[in-house]
């Protein structure tokens, strides 16, 4: 028994030592994850987090993979944004209790975004019909948690094609590519005045809200309007009277589009004129279908076309006001 004893006071020490130095160790080594952030945040404002793109049900997961890198490396290029790589994306996500999802949702995207002190993050979603790849990104400001800018764009064909599609999305997406106009715009045009809070179509001689997505969310007709109400209420932009636009005023945006030779994407169009927040989505109007009250007229910002939506669907809401 002494013996033994005598064994472990020896060893004793020798253990002290060993959980001594662990713990020292993790001492220094524990703040290298934040330190870590901390060097690539400072190094340029504009770090920015591309997530892992979602597609239709996994289907295109590759696919999916393969654009998000290319994007990666798109906004890489040049040294204007600094990217963070997949792989330390995913090794400080998952000190922070996070992980890489192809199941992205705008909540986690900042959530995780701040985690990684990110500026932007870019989520995606990918789908294919027929031969023809679809994409969609969003750009979100993590700090204030809004969809800045969307772009929609397609492709057919393979790695080449997708890698081309990669280079005009990035590209897109931080506006250094410009709408594509069939013949420029005429020099002066002064047709929409730009505010703080709305634009004024001089033409039209209407007010629409500068922010295209006040809600940061899509509703039903009836939510729609509810909301309005509630806009009203609380005197948005100082006016009481706003409403959901009508078919005919929806026309017109996107006959201005057609003038200007947009056929697609049209919220491009309008985002460079100073709106913000504006979905290639579906918007919801004030007027009714004349063949059945069920329905609504909408718009879609991406095809620029006008078409008729059950008033149970969710869409985004754009509203507008007649000044007296």
């Amino acid at each position: 028994m002494t013996e033994n004893r005598g064994k472990l006071f020896f060893t004793l020490p020798g253990l002290i030592a060993i959980v001594f130095a662990f713990f020292i160790s993790m001492q220094f080594t524990a703040p290298v994850f934040s330190a870590e952030i901390m060097k690539t945040a400072a190094s340029n404002e504009e770090l920015i987090a591309v997530f892992d793109f979602e597609s239709e049900r996994g289907l295109y997961k590759d696919t999916a993979i393969f654009l998000a890198n290319s994007i990666r490396s798109e906004l890489a290029k040049g040294g204007r944004y600094r990217i963070l790589e997949r792989d330390l994306m995913d090794s400080l996500l998952r000190k922070h209790t996070f992980f890489m999802t192809s199941d992205l949702t705008i909540e986690y995207a900042v959530e995780a975004g701040r985690a990684l002190k990110a500026k932007t993050a870019i989520i995606g979603y990918v789908n294919k019909k027929n031969n023809t790849y679809f994409l969609r990104l969003s750009r979100i400001n993590i700090a204030t948690g809004a969809v800045e800018f969307i772009v929609e764009d397609k492709c057919s064909g393979g790695k080449e094609a997708l890698a081309q599609l990669s280079k005009t999305a990035a590209a897109k997406l931080f506006g250094d590519a410009k709408v594509v106009f069939l013949r420029p715009t005429k020099p002066g045009n002064k047709r929409f005045t730009v505010s703080t809070l709305s634009i004024f179509d001089t033409s039209a001689k209407l007010e629409w809200m500068r922010d295209a997505n006040t809600a940061a969310k899509t509703m039903t007709w009836s939510e729609a309007n509810k909301y309005i109400e509630q806009l009203n209420k609380n005197k948005y932009a100082g006016s009481g009277d706003w409403r959901l636009p009508e078919k005919g005023e929806f026309a017109a945006i996107i006959e201005y589009a057609t003038h200007e030779d947009v056929q697609k994407n049209i919220n491009e169009l309008y985002t460079k004129i100073g709106f913000k927040n504006l979905m290639a989505e579906y918007y919801w109007s004030a007027s009714s279908s004349d063949e059945m009250t069920g329905l609504a007229w909408v718009i879609d910002l991406y095809a620029g076309e006008l078409s008729t939506a059950g008033k149970g669907n969710s869409f985004y809401v754009w509203p507008v006001r007649t000044p007296h």
